[in-house]
């Protein structure tokens, strides 16, 4: 997918392990591009989280993240996630809700990735079902 401004949407059931990411504007085998990760397992009590990827590496996630509520139920329920990608904001909802956004202004020689393609990622034993995976162009 090589426009720069989409959302990407995916209903997922996390069943058990440390979470799940969806890919955007990625590119190359060795990754460039971000990832919003529906973490469990970041900090506690988990988070929702952007991160830059750097030749296949995961950096640090932007700041600010957004903890997750106390109680909040990561497994065992469907969640509909959605990704906002406009320009150089970065948006995340969960059941509609806006739980993480983020503005990516980064300097050289950080880079900042404008196009690319989309995907799921898992990590840590995760158990996860995917499903309505879309992705719509404004």
């Amino acid at each position: 997918l090589n426009v720069e401004d989409y959302t990407v949407s995916v209903d997922a059931l996390l069943e058990q392990g440390n979470g799940y990411g969806l890919f955007f504007r990625a590119n190359d085998r060795n990754v460039n591009g971000y990832t919003f990760q529906y973490d469990p397992g970041y900090g506690r009590p988990g988070a929702f989280i952007f991160r830059r990827w750097i030749n296949g590496r995961e950096m640090s996630p932007f700041r600010p993240y957004q903890s997750a509520p106390d109680g909040y139920q990561w497994y065992g329920t469907k969640r509909r996630v959605e990704i906002q990608v406009r320009g150089n904001e970065l948006t995340a909802r969960i059941d509609g809700q806006v739980v993480a956004r983020v503005n990516d202004d980064a300097e050289p020689p950080v880079p900042v990735y404008n196009d690319g393609t989309v995907g799921l990622r898992t990590w840590s034993n995760t158990v996860v079902c995917f499903d309505n995976f879309q992705v719509t162009i404004p």
